[in-house]
């Protein structure tokens, strides 16, 4: 009775669309019900999340209205630089790590007693928080699920692309920013504390993820107006059905190494828990965690060589920026057959913000940066060069 052509099992049920049939055959009678079965279902995204009372934002209406069918997978600039296989996108799994939008604690101004080492966004980050859902989706036409770190900017970037796609938020504490207390600092960085203090790049970053002025707040009693409006939906979208294992604090280099190691792994499994799906994952994390897991996954592409990876994909691609974003491909085993370098438009495109600055740290200044240094190297090689 309706001349709309049925996306979705959720639409023909609700008699919002028909399904036209023309000098039916066995074999396309057989096509049709395959069709319909292999269509996406939308009420399963919402089975047994023991939501305690609470209900996701989204009605099932609005995220079919959203919710973007197939394989399509757009590449990013053509000037961009892309290391790996020339594959077919359709036939792999698409990841993207996505760093945070802009954060409060890049101002002067931040009041560090009220928030902690856990910063919002600012409005400008809320802005570019949107404009890279949007951009994701139409990167990726299809989206399997969205993963974050417990960070509150994290979160609220994460939040937009959760609302328009239905799908709930989990919560991978392995994503988490570096660093957790001013007590660890290794003599090297003890030798670059004055660079830190004076050059002004990823000075407020570094003051913050040591936290100098109090501990890392996982939820904030005073949120600014704007925050809380955000908690409200943020609580709503947590995946309850998916819990990790804290990371352990205070953490120096080894114990980052430590985590970051068992990064890579973790994000294979989100890929493997969606495997039936289809679809891209998408990771919202930080700085130096997006650099590290993006090496962890991907380092066979660089022949296992950090060098070569800062010097080709983090120095070479320009850094990464507020809501930079990272593409990668994945076979059918799980393995890293392509990377994109950083994709920054929508920094450049919202035209706010700036203080967040992009993100990079030279091979030479620290060689166990972003992973455990290779045999042989020590982080006390690295040379007196102002960070990046």
């Amino acid at each position: 009775g309706s001349s709309t052509l049925c996306r979705s099992r959720a639409d023909c049920a609700h008699g919002r669309c028909g399904v036209i049939i023309s000098n039916a055959t066995p074999m396309s009678l057989i096509a049709l019900f395959v069709t319909l079965h292999l269509l996406p279902n939308p009420s399963s995204l919402y089975q047994d999340q023991s939501r305690t009372g609470t209900e996701h934002p989204q009605s099932l209406e609005l995220l079919q209205q959203n919710l973007k069918l197939g394989r399509t997978i757009t590449q990013g600039s053509l000037q961009q630089q892309n290391i790996g296989k020339t594959l077919t996108d359709a036939a792999l799994t698409t990841v993207f790590i996505v760093r945070h939008g802009d954060k409060m604690s890049a101002y002067p101004g931040y009041d560090d007693a009220r928030f902690g080492n856990n910063p919002e966004l600012t409005p400008c980050g809320r802005r570019q928080a949107q404009m890279v859902a949007d951009l994701l989706i139409q990167k990726a036409g299809n989206i399997s699920a969205v993963i974050s770190s417990p960070y509150m900017r994290t979160l609220q970037t994460a939040l937009p692309l959760a609302s328009a796609t239905g799908h709930f938020i989990r919560v991978e504490q392995v994503l988490s920013e570096k660093r957790s207390n001013a007590a660890i600092l290794d003599p090297l960085e003890k030798q670059f504390k004055q660079p830190y203090d004076c050059v002004g790049l990823c000075c407020t970053a570094e003051e913050e993820d040591r936290q100098r002025n109090g501990p890392y707040q996982p939820r904030n009693s005073h949120p600014t107006s704007a925050g809380a409006e955000d908690w409200v939906l943020i609580d709503k979208a947590w995946d309850r059905t998916y819990s990790s294992p804290p990371i352990p604090t205070p953490e120096g280099d080894e114990e980052y190494w430590d985590r970051i190691e068992t990064g890579p792994a973790i994000m294979k499994n989100h890929v493997k828990r969606n495997a039936s799906q289809g679809g891209a994952l998408v990771f919202f994390s930080h700085s130096d965690p997006s650099f590290s897991l993006a090496y962890g996954l991907c380092s066979a592409l660089f022949n296992n060589s950090q060098e070569s990876f800062v010097r080709d994909f983090i120095s070479g691609g320009g850094g990464l920026e507020v809501t930079g974003i990272i593409k990668i491909l994945l076979n059918a085993d799980n393995e890293c057959v392509k990377i994109d370098v950083p994709d920054n438009q929508v920094s450049h495109k919202s035209q706010c913000g700036g203080l967040t600055v992009p993100h990079m740290v030279r091979y030479s200044v620290n060689p166990g940066y972003y992973w455990r240094p290779e045999p042989g190297v020590s982080v006390a090689d690295a040379r007196d060069e102002d960070f990046d």
